[in-house]
């Protein structure tokens, strides 16, 4: 599944850029047979658009190599009401390594606050019994989550660090909602960007290119690449803007319960209403 799903609306005309973080937990209809299928969280789309073996009657947009990225553009297309004309895929690996290779970044890390439960990546540990149903969920918790911790202030961050700055989804102190993890997310995209151009991550690219390798999937051509770095360099965007979906403040979704028991959210007008969703939208691109 998808840990993370954020669109960057660039205006070469106006020259502005605005991040719009899409929340995991969105309930979407997932295209599988046709235009139809089940109702699944938004962040199962990439995943569906690459498994043709358990999904086999997709249509074709939604098959091969860009098959996951069609699916999330369409899906992200429909919520926001605005065409995704490129996608790009990095896991975990190649997130850390894009931020080492650049040197860590320096992120201004709004709030101090600590996540008692961030995943270690061995989520089927059983703390060294054979059946999980025989464990206290203490020892559990001890060998499959650690804590992690952030103060506040100004933060040189590794990848390893950056990366648990941007996946934690329990800190305390006002961290553990959606909200707060798109900003902190938007924040290191920033520093990310920042530093890429201090440093002239061009003059890095054959060293980030080795790192991509096998590592992130897009439909964007090395032309196209190309251009988008020439541009971002120019500084002829001074400050990126933002918007939420999931400001309390805009009533745009509420949290809701699936049939078989799943957290979600949903829009405030009803289930596939995105309609509030898509002026919101469109009114702070204009």
């Amino acid at each position: 599944l998808t840990d993370t799903m954020m669109v960057l609306s660039i205006d070469f005309k106006n020259n502005t850029a605005t991040y719009i973080p899409v929340p995991r937990d969105l309930w979407v209809q997932i295209p599988t047979h046709g235009y139809d299928g089940p109702y699944m969280k938004i962040n199962a789309a990439y995943e569906i658009g690459i498994d043709q073996k358990n999904y086999p009657d997709k249509l074709p947009q939604f098959t091969g190599i860009n098959g996951g990225g069609g699916m999330a553009e369409y899906e992200v297309s429909q919520v926001l009401g605005i065409p995704i004309n490129y996608y790009a895929s990095v896991d975990f690996y190649a997130f850390q390594r894009i931020i080492d290779i650049l040197g860590g970044v320096d992120v201004n890390v709004q709030n101090t606050f600590t996540d008692y439960s961030y995943p270690n990546g061995d989520q089927n540990a059983n703390a060294g019994y054979c059946d999980a149903q025989n464990v206290s969920t203490d020892l559990l918790t001890a060998c499959r989550f650690k804590v992690v911790h952030f103060e506040k202030g100004l933060q040189h961050m590794d990848g390893a660090t950056a990366l648990e700055f941007a996946r934690s989804r329990h800190g305390n102190n006002g961290e553990g909602s959606d909200f707060a993890r798109s900003k902190r997310q938007e924040l290191l995209l920033a520093a990310i960007e920042q530093k890429a151009l201090s440093v002239g991550a061009l003059s890095k690219s054959l060293s980030l290119l080795n790192a991509l390798q096998g590592h992130i999937i897009t439909d964007l051509s090395l032309a196209d690449m190309a251009d988008l770095s020439n541009y971002l360099k120019s500084g002829a965007i001074s400050q990126p803007g933002h918007i939420s979906l999931t400001d309390p403040n805009e009533n745009l979704l509420v949290s809701s319960w699936s049939s078989d028991g799943q957290w979600i959210l949903i829009p405030q007008a009803g289930q596939d209403d995105f309609s509030a969703i898509r002026s919101y939208v469109n009114l702070h691109l204009q």
